[in-house]
């Protein structure tokens, strides 16, 4: 049930997201799109506490992979409003492409979805989700072809038969797609 949710709102900011353009830049009103409204003071990240200090605006926190990549954890999007959000994002980006980053994962969870129409709005595409979030990956280099894996989308099962003189062992798993069938 709360996949489901989460894919629901995903995807309403996913189809909405030319008409949210106002919502996201912090302009004040409402927006109405496909009969959905959405208020612009509902699409800012929660108040920063007395005593916190904001994230630093550029680059975002982030890590390496081992692929001359970067990836941007979920904490990174903690405190920032849409508009912060959008400005980092940006200036990481333009940084990591000069520094021969080739691609960016982000990792948005749940309480940031309002992230989601910004990344996408510059370039960032749905590779995969889980209950709990959402990432979306950006390919930087615009001279060479997307090396980036393609996101998950097949279940395999696993079985094994092992012959040992003359008698056969089956190894069938209890559950997954070869474990639903009898034979």
């Amino acid at each position: 049930r709360e996949r489901a949710m989460a894919f629901r709102a995903l995807g309403a900011f996913g189809r909405w997201r030319v008409a949210l353009r106002p919502a996201l830049l912090g302009l004040a009103g409402s927006v109405v799109a496909g009969g959905l409204s959405l208020d612009a003071a509902r699409m800012q990240a929660p108040a920063l506490t007395a005593g916190t200090q904001a994230p630093a605006a550029c680059p975002l926190s982030h890590t390496r992979d081992t692929y001359t990549g970067v990836i941007i954890e979920s904490d990174a999007l903690a405190g920032l409003d849409v508009a912060q959000f959008a400005s980092a994002l940006s200036e990481s980006c333009v940084q990591w492409a000069e520094q021969g980053i080739r691609g960016v994962w982000l990792h948005v969870p749940l309480a940031s979805s309002y992230c989601v129409p910004v990344a996408i709005g510059q370039g960032f595409a749905y590779h995969h989700a889980t209950p709990t979030t959402l990432t979306l990956v950006r390919w930087l280099p615009s001279d060479a072809p997307n090396s980036l894996p393609p996101g998950p989308s097949h279940q395999v099962g696993v079985g094994a038969f092992v012959v040992h003189k003359g008698c056969l062992l089956m190894v069938k798993e209890r559950s997954g797609p070869a474990g639903e069938s009898s034979h």
